[in-house]
């Protein structure tokens, strides 16, 4: 009777045993997955969509309030869409790049004016203009 008792004693532990060791299994099994799913989570946000790998190169963070005469202006641009502030930039003909605000009045009367002295689709004049 004692042999017998010792013997389902045994078992019950090697039972427990496979038991802790099933549960731990499953524990780390899970970890793993949830580990794989946050770096590849971390991963996919750092990566770009299609079509956006540059960032844009043209942003305002400052703005100008003095004018720039008309016949010193060579271009004036609308900053990337990917900016967080709207603007237009404005370059001369010394090549000085200067940030407005987008409802700047004056810049864009500017704007309208060059483009209706030169071609319909640029807002741009040629340096050869300037001499």
């Amino acid at each position: 009777m004692s042999a017998l008792r010792t013997q389902t004693t045994t078992e019950a532990r090697q039972q427990r045993k496979r038991q802790i060791f099933e549960t731990s299994q499953t524990i780390m099994k899970t970890i793993c997955l949830t580990l794989a799913l946050l770096l590849l989570t971390v991963f996919h946000s750092y990566a770009a969509p299609h079509g956006m790998e540059a960032s844009p190169t043209s942003c305002c963070f400052q703005f100008a309030t003095m004018r720039v005469p008309l016949n010193k202006i060579v271009s004036i641009k609308k900053t990337d869409n990917n900016c967080l502030l709207p603007a237009l930039i404005v370059t001369t003909v010394r090549d000085r790049v200067i940030c407005y605000e987008l409802t700047e009045p004056w810049v864009q009367k500017a704007m309208h004016q060059l483009k209706s002295a030169t071609h319909p689709t640029a807002v741009s004049r040629s340096r050869s203009q300037w001499g």
